[in-house]
């Protein structure tokens, strides 16, 4: 994709990953290290892709019935 195509992130502050496999991996990583009870309130649970191709992850879990 050109730089003249590439969509702007919406969520540009998050890291982007390139497709869902790095994402996932980035996921297990951060619960194999602070475990599946971490500090932090807002841990990552999951990942989803933007509407900017890439994939981020979020501490939000789904909505009932969302498949996004």
């Amino acid at each position: 994709m050109s730089k003249r195509h590439r969509r702007v992130c919406p969520n540009a502050t998050k890291t982007a990953f390139p497709d869902q496999a790095a994402a996932d991996t980035a996921l297990a990583t951060i619960r194999e290290v602070y475990g599946r009870n971490p500090v932090a309130a807002s841990a990552p649970c999951r990942s989803y892709v933007c509407a900017c191709g890439k994939w981020h992850l979020t501490s939000q879990a789904r909505a009932y019935g969302d498949q996004s």
